[in-house]
């Protein structure tokens, strides 16, 4: 039970060192020092490394711009010339010489259906056959080789076996040479006009450099041959006969290798020198009034490299900056500011969301064309942040995010006072507009309140600027366009955030208290009994928990769900029996294992459901460590010579640790007890009620929640004006001296 009142004396800023002591225990002192790091490392690579990426100095020098003063070097310089280094890698990789390999399996393949060619021509030539028909035979094992009058020819000679040696020697030769295929995609990027072919002989590879002239292709092949068997004594017939049967079997067998090729290339370019250029001390860059040319453009970027400083000064005051708001931070989000620990998945979201906000301002800081006039953070989605942070946990935290969030912009911009107060006061506004959303479209809703203010924010910032007419009317623009964009944002990553943190938003509840939820209508289909008492108790817990300022939405959604555990078993539950008791065919201790068991399937099936933890809690606490009476008494009474352990009959749970699952019991063995009133009064109610409230506290129960005395007693006048309205038909009202005595007691 929670104290009425007493005040804690301790110094606040013990507060600071307990969460730092918190933190180690928990291991998160090596994430605070990691998120210090990262944060400190963006700072600084905002303030020191401007150059880098926009070099602040010569930011405004384009090519085929005029100069606007002279540029002269102011020290030694010698820098790489990117341009003409990225030319001369492209010419050295443009000239490397593609490679191409011999595919041995085809050259294998090849020759093998040659030999059963020549094996078919010399079986039939001996055996007298029909040339016809040896084509026939040669069709029907190695279609589409040679033509039927090849064939004949081949047949009509008497020294067939000679000419078929000879082909086959001529087929070896061409193949093994390689007989190339050039992909059209590589063909107009060959500027050596030469490739190399690697072949496989006696296990090693033998490489060779080639024109293109003279490649053999399926084209040229013919050409190659005839070269080839020009000094032999055949008669010209024969020439033609030898070509066209090693033609007809020659098959392509030399590819382009991609990979040895992109290998070569990329061990050349690796090798490739950059080219240098030195600039002088005093060197005129370029003149005033001179064309800015791409030459001159690399020049002027290596000088703003090379102007590079460190300010020391800058870098331990953003050091000391950053220190001041980590302990800030610690100080503000510590449980003697919030009333509360935060969790593990709320720190985490909020140094997530905090390190990415700041990126996001790094990289718009970065940016040219936001106009120096304008508050810096109107371009920053400060509000959507607040109100991400305020829906998922709560609105002092999305006060203090908007806090944080502005002194982060300071950092970055160099203290601009007017980027901080926009960035706040937008937060800030964020956050007070979704104070009552209880629907996602609110969240639009949102940002059109935001728009409002930020409008107001820019205004006032404006008279403090002399802003002029149009400066008014476009500063104005940019903070309506912000405001809508937070609240669009905010709706599309809500959702998404919601995944990853298990508090209950209002907008996941609302979802979860729709009765057409597929888990509430399937309890209603098979567990009708466990759906109507769930109804009542949720309507018992919501006004008790609105009446003690607890969260009444919580309270209905527990309840709701609270005896999910039971519909997978709904008859061994009294509300679901209608004639037969299954327990009474149960021994006592198998009984109670049934219903304890309830608790556990509901917390199993709460995290099927990804239902919030807070809800699974409310499951897991709903009975305490309560006894189940009735079977305790029936083992009791039934084995009289046993000793029976209470604990054995308990509930195995734990007891409530929120006020909402403390109310959420109650109403459960309130709503369960009532059914039981006969001519139920409304005397008879709140004696009822009272006995079970007192019965609970009395059993330590009640003791871990933080419901006070006053607390019970209004949780006490709810539950009997529900229960009276509910059992309005069958008052049994009491007579007016009855409530006299009741009034004084």
């Amino acid at each position: 039970m929670k104290k009425e009142s007493g005040k804690e004396n301790s110094d606040p800023f013990s507060s600071i060192i307990n969460r730092i002591k918190l933190i180690g225990h928990d291991g998160y002192i090596l994430f605070a020092v990691v998120a210090f790091i990262l944060f400190f490392a963006v700072i600084i690579f905002n303030s020191q490394f401007n150059n880098i990426f926009l070099r602040d100095r010569y930011t405004n020098y384009r090519v085929g711009m005029v100069a606007d003063r002279d540029i002269i070097v102011d020290r030694d310089i010698t820098f790489k010339d990117e341009r003409a280094t990225a030319l001369k890698r492209e010419a050295k990789s443009k000239l490397v010489v593609p490679i191409f390999q011999v595919n041995n399996s085809i050259v294998e393949k090849t020759l093998k259906d040659f030999d059963k060619f020549t094996r078919i021509i010399i079986d039939s030539y001996n055996s007298k056959i029909a040339p016809e028909n040896t084509f026939l035979k040669v069709q029907s094992i190695l279609p589409g080789f040679v033509e039927e009058n090849t064939v004949k020819q081949l047949m009509s000679y008497d020294d067939v076996e000679a000419l078929l040696s000879i082909s086959r020697r001529l087929l070896v030769r061409v193949m093994q040479f390689g007989i190339v295929d050039i992909p059209e995609k590589i063909k107009g990027n060959i500027k050596s006009n030469s490739i190399e072919i690697w072949r496989w002989r006696d296990g090693k590879i033998e490489k060779e450099t080639l024109p293109k002239k003279e490649l053999v292709s399926l084209n040229n092949i013919t050409n190659w041959l005839a070269e080839q068997i020009e000094a032999s004594k055949l008669t010209k017939d024969k020439k033609l006969l030898v070509i066209s049967l090693v033609s007809g079997f020659s098959r392509v067998d030399c590819f382009y290798s991609e990979s040895e090729t992109s290998k070569r290339k990329q061990k050349i370019l690796s090798e490739v020198e950059p080219v240098m250029v030195r600039l002088v001390k005093g060197q005129v860059i370029v003149r005033k009034g001179d064309i800015i040319t791409p030459t001159i453009k690399a020049e002027i970027d290596a000088i703003g490299e090379y102007t590079l400083q460190l300010n020391i000064m800058n870098i331990v005051g953003s050091l000391f900056f950053l220190a001041l708001v980590f302990i800030l931070v610690l100080f503000l989000l510590s449980s003697k500011v919030l009333n509360h620990s935060l969790e593990r998945d709320e720190l985490y979201l909020i140094t997530g969301l905090l390190f990415v906000y700041l990126v996001i301002a790094v990289i718009f800081n970065r940016v040219d064309g936001i106009s120096e006039w304008l508050p810096f953070s109107v371009v920053l989605p400060t509000a959507a942040v607040s109100i991400t942070i305020t829906i998922l946990i709560s609105t002092n935290v999305g006060i203090i995010f908007s806090l944080i969030m502005g002194l982060l912009v300071l950092s970055v911009r160099r203290m601009d006072i007017y980027a901080f107060l926009f960035a706040f006061l937008s937060g800030v506004a964020g956050t007070a507009s979704v104070q009552r959303a209880d629907k996602r479209i609110d969240l639009v809703l949102a940002g059109i309140n935001i728009s409002f203010l930020n409008v107001f924010i820019v205004v006032t910032i404006g008279f403090f600027k002399n802003y002029d007419f149009y400066r008014f009317f476009i500063a104005t623009i940019w903070a309506i366009g912000n405001g809508f964009f937070c609240g669009i944002l905010s709706l599309g990553f809500l959702p998404i955030l919601e995944q990853f943190i298990s508090n209950p938003t209002r907008f996941k509840l609302m979802e979860l208290s729709d009765l057409n939820a597929p888990a509430l209508k399937r309890m209603l289909m098979l567990a009708p009994g466990t759906y109507n008492h769930s109804i009542i108790v949720a309507n018992l817990a919501e006004l008790a928990c609105r009446e003690i300022g607890a969260n009444p939405l919580i309270a209905r959604v527990g309840a709701y769900y609270h005896d999910i555990g039971k519909v997978d078993q709904a008859e061994y539950f009294v509300e679901n029996q209608r004639s037969f008791n299954k327990h009474d065919e149960l021994k006592p201790s198998l009984s109670v294992a049934v219903i304890k068991s309830h608790v556990k399937i509901g917390i199993e099936k709460g995290k099927e459901l990804k239902l919030p933890r807070v809800i699974i809690d409310i499951i897991a606490q709903h009975h305490g460590k309560t006894l189940i009476k009735y079977f305790y008494q029936r083992a009791k009474d039934e084995e009289k010579n046993s000793k029976i352990s209470p604990e054995d009959y308990s509930y195995p749970g734990e007891r409530p640790k929120s006020k909402e699952a403390a109310v959420v019991m109650l109403a459960d063995q309130v709503e369960a007890a009532s059914r039981t009133l006969k001519r139920p009064s409304v005397a008879k109610l709140e004696r009822l009620v009272w006995d079970i409230i007192m019965e609970k506290f009395t059993a330590g129960e009640l003791s871990e929640s933080e419901l006070t005395l006053r607390d019970l007693e209004v949780i006490k006048k709810s539950f009997v004006q529900i229960l009276a309205g509910y059992f309005h038909t069958r008052i049994e009202y009491p007579k007016i001296k009855e409530n006299s005595v009741k009034d004084q007691r």
